[in-house]
């Protein structure tokens, strides 16, 4: 089974599924954390 997610989807799913928190990789820490940061705005919309 092949996963085509990137880390910023994966986390924008971990959003919608409650986590609290996420452990990244320094190289993908920007774009997750904008990423993450729109999708809870959006969900508390």
């Amino acid at each position: 089974m092949v996963f085509n997610q990137t880390v910023s989807e994966f986390a924008d799913y971990l959003v919608d599924v409650d986590f609290d928190s996420i452990s990244l990789n320094p190289d993908s820490v920007i774009k997750t954390t904008q990423s993450t940061y729109t999708d809870e705005q959006r969900k508390q919309e």
